[in-house]
């Protein structure tokens, strides 16, 4: 859905802008279902962008561009992906979060079990970005259109073993905390945010060191008073 792929248009032309202005850039790398590379090319040629200003790989092949990267079907849209790779959390590489995303989907067991973090590597925490377009009262809605609750995407974060869970794809308009009666299905010990626009999360040694950040942002809504908005699909 355009509202997950649109921007790559805008990071095409600037990719292009930076190499006219003289820096050396590498083609942008996309990684996606075919339908993105294909949308990617009928732009490009469109403005009038050199093909070579970007390389595509298809989403279950992505370990070629980053090394120990999965992806898994996901229940949405036709070519719904979902995808987990390693994150470095320092300047000399030696240690590692393992980032999960979940796209748009319906509660996903396949995709609980596929991106789970391999046991034999030793990352520091598991974060996932989940989709939580719905409140828990809204399961017929999410239903209908595949989407998660609040609830589900804690579930999710059970089954994936996730240390912070950032919920997103609810309205900006409506920022919210996460109910306690949802989080109660999730772990005890684990970190949730709901993401707001222009959100930056700290990569972190340590995944408790985001509680704060968590601490602060549900006060922060809390004053806003936007955990009682409604949400939109």
């Amino acid at each position: 859905h355009l509202d997950h792929h649109g921007g790559i248009a805008r990071l095409l032309e600037e990719t292009v802008a930076i190499r006219q202005a003289g820096t050396l850039s590498p083609p942008l790398q996309v990684v996606g279902p075919p339908s993105i590379g294909r949308f990617l090319k009928q732009h490009a040629a469109a403005i009038g962008l050199p093909q070579t200003c970007f390389s595509f790989t298809h989403c279950l092949q992505v370990a070629r561009v980053a090394p120990g990267a999965k992806a898994s079907h996901v229940i949405h849209c036709k070519d719904a992906f979902a995808v987990a790779l390693p994150v470095c959390l320092n300047a000399t590489g030696t240690s590692h979060c393992w980032l999960v995303y979940s796209g748009d989907t319906r509660p996903c067991p396949r995709m609980w079990h596929a991106l789970q973090a391999p046991t034999w590597q030793p990352y520091r925490y598991t974060l996932l970005i989940h989709e939580a377009t719905f409140e828990d009262s809204m399961h017929e809605q999410a239903t209908r259109k595949r989407h998660s609750t609040v609830g589900e995407a804690l579930q999710a974060a059970a089954a994936l073993r996730a240390d912070v869970t950032v919920l997103t794809h609810f309205s900006q308009r409506y920022p919210r905390v996460v109910r306690q009666d949802s989080a109660a299905g999730g772990r005890p010990s684990s970190v949730y945010l709901a993401a707001v626009d222009l959100m930056k999360v700290p990569l972190v040694e340590q995944a408790h060191e985001l509680r704060y950040v968590a601490d602060r942002l549900a006060a922060a809504l809390e004053l806003l008073g936007g955990h009682n908005g409604s949400v939109e699909d």
